[in-house]
């Protein structure tokens, strides 16, 4: 999707449709192993639906793990940024924020990216009451394109490699 971005325009990007479709994608591995059951029943394969459980199995458990990734969202507009799924660091921890945060661009001290192999992986903002807030821009699909919109109203910098700059931005936490 290419796009031109304007600054005085609102943007939304949310995960809705990447919900729906996984979803499908394992109700249809769901009923095809259901089928795979009933035909191993059928011919007395008992010890291979282990096969077909395991499937059910794990697209149930994936289903669970992930679900909490897909209400989240993200609004840029020309007056600061909403979230919903921002966490906030406390001492060692990354604690989940179950609110919908608005933040004003006035309250961003620094904002950069990580990222996970070519994408960008998450955005941390540094605020100016001290706090660290960290946002998961990989699960979006147009990570690039939030990058992009956000630079037209602050300074968005690559912090580059997300596990080398958690060492590096946060080793020395809370040590004086």
């Amino acid at each position: 999707m290419i796009f031109s971005i304007d600054k005085d325009t609102t943007y939304t990007f949310h995960l809705k449709t990447q919900r729906k479709i996984f979803t499908i994608f394992c109700i249809v591995a769901c009923v095809i192993s259901a089928i795979l059951a009933v035909f191993l029943i059928l011919i007395q394969a008992y010890i291979a639906l282990l096969v077909p459980i395991a499937w059910i199995g794990c697209c149930i458990t994936i289903l669970l793990l992930v679900k909490e990734h897909f209400k989240e969202y993200i609004t840029i507009s020309p007056d600061g940024i909403t979230l919903l799924g921002v966490k906030e660091r406390s001492e060692n921890i990354w604690n989940n924020i179950n609110s919908e945060q608005h933040i004003l661009w006035e309250q961003i001290q620094s904002l950069g990216f990580s990222t996970f192999g070519l994408d960008p992986a998450f955005l941390f903002f540094d605020m100016t009451d001290g706090r660290c807030l960290k946002f998961s821009i990989g699960y979006f699909k147009y990570s690039h394109q939030i990058i992009d919109i956000i630079r037209k109203h602050v300074k968005c910098s690559n912090l580059g490699k997300n596990s080398r700059y958690m060492q590096t931005r946060f080793s020395d936490y809370g040590k004086k």
